[in-house]
């Protein structure tokens, strides 16, 4: 999981404190959020792609869904109050951590991943729409997917998600823009 679920928060606190209106925040916090989630993932990604950490024919399809995602996620949350935007983060916070506590971990290395068309467009639109709308990145809603709905190898997670971060990033940062 990376810095989305904590320096959104983080920054819808400390905006008002340097003078941005509450209203403009929230939405200030997400595209903040999503251009260091992107500057991150590139030295992430080029770490794991040395050590054999990513499924690099899964990055492109998987990206190209998620922009589908991104630009639905992106015109949702400019239309939305930042108020609704707060909550909504909340609850995939909430989400989130009762799954961590009560699933079973990802165990996909015996099982051969899954690649049909429309389970990996899902994963990726899926990733794409909450990234773009809660201004997080891929770890809390690309890796879960890939591993249980994809069946991707739990060691190639973690260096699949930034890489896809980097070229689907673009999309979330124009969406962000028009939040603005």
């Amino acid at each position: 999981v990376g810095g989305g679920i904590i320096m959104v928060p983080l920054l819808i606190f400390i905006f008002p404190q340097f003078g941005v209106s509450s209203s403009c925040a929230v939405h200030l916090a997400i595209g903040t959020s999503l251009l260091v989630i992107f500057i991150r993932s590139i030295p992430a990604t080029i770490s794991y792609r040395r050590r054999d950490l990513v499924i690099a024919k899964a990055v492109m399809p998987l990206a190209l869904a998620s922009i589908i995602g991104t630009l639905a996620g992106s015109t949702l949350a400019a239309h939305l109050p930042g108020e609704i935007l707060k909550r909504a983060f909340a609850l995939l916070l909430f989400v989130a951590a009762a799954h961590m506590a009560f699933s079973r971990p990802i165990r996909s290395e015996d099982i051969r991943p899954r690649t049909a068309w429309w389970l990996v467009a899902v994963v990726g639109i899926a990733a794409g729409f909450f990234s773009a709308l809660l201004g997080i990145g891929g770890g809390l809603i690309t890796v879960p997917l890939m591993g249980y709905l994809l069946k991707f190898p739990t060691t190639k997670l973690a260096g699949t998600s930034p890489a896809i971060m980097i070229i689907t990033s673009r999309e979330r940062l124009n969406g962000v823009i028009w939040m603005i």
